[in-house]
Parts: C-alpha cells; structure tokens; sequence
C-alpha cells in the first residue's frame, strides 16, 4: 500500500471591531491510494480523490480576556487504501464531514479555559470488523457534544492540563437515530 496526500490551505481575516473578527477559510486535500498485490487473489489499484473543505469562524470579545467564539467547517476521513482500489465494492477515498461549535474562551497570563459545545455529521463511518481485522464504510453518522479544557502553565517548564468531555453519536440510518 502506498498513500500520498497534499493539502492547500488559504484564510481570510475581516475585524470589523476591536472585539470582533471573521475568518474565512479554504482547504483543498488531494489523495492518491495505490495498492499492488504482493500474491495470489489479491488486487492492485490505484485511485485519487481531491476534496475542497471551506471553513467560517466569528470570534468576538465580551472583555480583554473573555471571548465567545462559532465556528463552521467542512472536513474529511480518509478510507483504508485496501477499501478503496478494491474492485467489488470501493470505499469512497474521502468521506467529508461538516461540524460546528459554539465556545466561550478565558484567557489570563498562564491560565486558559473553553468550554465547547459541538455538532458533527459525517457521511459514511468505518466499523471494525473483529473477525476479519478488517474495516469496512459504514452509514452516516451524527455525533454531537461538549467539551471543557484547562490549561495552566504553573512553571516555565511544567504545564497542567485537565479536560471534561462528553459526546453522543448515533448512525443516521438506524432505528432510534
């Protein structure tokens, strides 16, 4: 197996405010998957796959070291080479995503605290399949949560770190979704 990606990224800023700021963002991923078969029954193949990913962030200050952030953005997971040259059933080589978060930032010397909240849905996941050692796509998925993270940087070389963190995901596809 031999996977080559390449990734641009380009971004805009706008502060219209001292307390506020837009970002504008634009990333383009390229993979090139190519398998070559050591023996036997199996395949080789080679697939590329180029996805575009734009990105949107409001950032805006309540106080100098207080701010409430949203962000939207587009991304990706890239599926296992073997998955995505086979001849049977391919695996899509890229499989976006589009999340967004809402957070609320403190920021004082040596001391930085957010608290997020987050929304995911992804187009096709990947299940591991014990029996085979294998991964195989899968539905889509919605995937939404919370996260809290502390950081204090006590001394010049030691810095502490705790988070709190909590997610609910679900296939879309399922009974109950």
């Amino acid at each position: 197996v031999r996977e080559l990606s390449a990734a641009l990224y380009a971004e805009s800023r706008l502060r219209w405010t001292d307390a506020s700021e837009l970002l504008f963002g634009l990333r383009s991923d390229h993979y090139r998957f190519k398998t070559s078969a050591a023996a036997g029954e199996a395949w080789s193949g080679t697939v590329n796959d180029t996805l575009a990913s734009p990105k949107v962030g409001l950032t805006h200050k309540l106080a100098p070291n207080v701010a409430v952030y949203a962000n939207w953005g587009r991304g990706f997971h890239s599926n296992d080479a073997r998955g995505v040259t086979s001849p049977d059933s391919p695996a899509p080589g890229l499989v976006p995503s589009t999340g967004s978060e809402l957070g609320l930032r403190y920021e004082r010397d040596r001391f930085n605290m957010t608290a997020t909240l987050w929304r995911m849905s992804v187009s096709s996941d990947l299940i591991f399949v014990g029996d085979s050692g294998a991964v195989e796509p899968a539905g889509a998925t919605r995937r939404s949560g919370y996260e809290v993270a502390l950081f204090w940087r006590a001394l010049p070389w030691l810095t502490l770190d705790a988070n709190w963190t909590g997610s609910h995901a679900r296939f879309t596809n399922s009974p109950g979704a």
